[in-house]
């Protein structure tokens, strides 16, 4: 009797592990690759051996493109995807209004895809505000151009196009102003710099705001890690609006100097996001550059909880007067942004709907503590189906730092001399290569030297081992079977949370 019933308990986990290994590896033979460069890597996952991964490899990247190309033929008829994605992109990042999470999204989607991105040299922000103007600050292209540009710079389209194409779409992001000083306030700690010293940021802005004049000047300064401006028209001095016409502006939105500068930013621009309406704004972004939806999903960075306070209306009367320029700008685009929507007929808000409910899986997915079967996205009018896995949950968790030194990396390994680059196979090499992973991922320092990097240190510093063996793999450093889940055993791990500002 015993017997018998160990026997019906092992066909019936048999069954149970059949019915749910099945879905995946059917999802595997026949679902439909990734929409991009990301085809490998972020549906099969890099512990995954097999022609995708080979794929992305240097050597098959025409291959890869041709297999984009019979996708894209093949969706075009289903209605799925009706135009030819852009890549070439500039993004005006401006401080405290959201940058940062829309540059991760660009992050994934160039590194993936091997896109050039102009790249600051030895600090994130070399390129702000003028870097574009000195050679020595940025690094050359690889192969035949920029095709990305993601990084803090104030607004000069004649820099700017000089390295990308003239044909790249250019947008930025915006914010309503009070809650911009708010969030201004509370990560630079102005209070810091204010003589009478408040308790909370909160108290000294409204300190602040009762005499802007007495304090601003105290805030500025010449670092490239902090704005041009905190407090006075900050988003359009880093959009271009002139320094010495700011006197003319105070107080007076129908001013001829901000007319004409809204005119020339309307004109110049694809696309000015609201980070008050950031999901709206992905949306039509991701319908401007004809992407995947999948493309546009992302997680939230440098993102900080601040104690709300209310604002005495004068004192926002006064905040008005102050920062004139700053709120003609957000009241401008905010309104083109609804008009844009309302052209986008009857099926934006479905998209928008299907965009959150995705959005919610990736958070759930991503979050989790513990490795679990990819959740499958099923295809939309929006979206091929693709899989959320742990390599999915890598990429978009991936901190900027690791990806902006992943990035110079690439860069300065493409632009060493040729026989500098080649490498010896793994599989050829006389010491064995190994990885093993616990709780927690211990990497061999073998792979934390040339030529798997050249900024090692640095990698070290900002990228998590997961995210740089995933690296690695990505670059075609680890061969499929180096890589496979009997030499690799992920247990619990996505990769890199987002890093604290430094």
């Amino acid at each position: 009797m015993a017997m018998r019933r160990r026997s019906t308990l092992r066909w019936l986990g048999l069954i149970l592990l059949v019915m749910c290994v099945l879905p995946t590896v059917m999802f595997y033979t026949w679902g439909p690759p990734i929409n991009g460069g990301a085809t490998g890597a972020a549906q099969l996952g890099f512990l995954q051996a097999g022609e995708s991964a080979a794929l992305l490899r240097p050597g098959h990247f025409n291959s890869w493109k041709k297999r984009e190309g019979e996708l894209r033929l093949r969706d075009a008829k289903l209605n799925i995807i009706n135009c030819e994605p852009k890549t070439d992109i500039a993004f005006i990042k401006t401080h405290k209004t959201g940058g940062t999470t829309v540059m991760q999204i660009l992050h994934r989607f160039g590194y993936l895809r091997n896109t050039s991105f102009l790249l600051p040299h030895n600090d994130i922000n070399d390129l702000y505000p003028h870097g574009l103007l000195n050679p020595n600050l940025y690094l050359p292209p690889i192969q035949h151009g920029h095709g990305i540009l993601t990084y803090h710079t104030v607004y000069d389209r004649p820099s700017i196009i000089k390295h990308l194409s003239e044909n790249s779409t250019f947008f930025t992001i915006i914010r309503e102003p009070l809650s911009h000083l708010k969030s201004t306030f509370s990560y630079y700690r102005l209070s810091r710099l204010m003589e009478d010293y408040e308790s909370t940021e909160m108290e000294a802005m409204i300190k602040f705001l009762e005499d802007p004049g007495r304090y601003d000047t105290k805030f500025n300064t010449d670092s490239p890690s902090r704005p041009v401006s905190f407090t006075r028209n900050p988003m359009a001095l880093e959009l271009g609006f002139p320094v010495d016409k700011l006197q003319n502006t105070a107080g007076d939105p129908s001013s001829e100097e901000i007319k004409n500068f809204l005119q020339r930013i309307s004109r110049d621009l694809d696309l000015v996001m609201i980070m008050e309406y950031f999901e709206e704004s992905l949306v039509l972004l991701r319908r401007l550059m004809c992407w995947d939806l999948q493309d546009i999903l992302y997680l939230r960075y440098n993102s900080y909880e601040y104690s709300n306070v209310t604002v005495p209306p004068g004192l926002v009367d006064i905040h008005k007067r102050w920062d004139t320029v700053d709120y003609a700008l957000y009241d401008h685009f905010n309104r083109t942004l609804w008009e844009k929507i309302q052209k986008e007929g009857n099926d934006f808000r479905q998209e928008l709907n299907h965009f959150k409910d995705v959005e919610n899986k990736v958070r759930t997915h991503c979050a989790s503590p513990k490795d679990h079967l990819p959740t499958i996205v099923e295809r939309s009018p929006w979206n091929q189906q693709f899989l959320i896995d742990s390599t999915f949950c890598t990429w978009l968790k991936a901190s900027h730092m690791c990806y902006w030194t992943l990035l110079r990396d690439r860069s300065l390994k493409f632009h060493m001399s040729t026989d500098q680059r080649k490498t010896t196979p793994l599989s050829n090499r006389k010491q064995p290569f190994f990885v093993k992973l616990s709780r927690k991922l211990r990497v061999s320092s073998g792979i934390h030297s040339p030529p798997f990097c050249l900024l090692c240190g640095e990698v070290q510093k900002y990228c998590s081992d997961h995210e740089y063996v995933s690296h690695i793999y990505q670059e075609g450093h680890i061969s499929s079977s180096q890589s496979s889940s009997n030499r690799l055993e992920l247990q619990g791990w996505h990769g890199g949370d987002p890093l604290p500002p430094a």
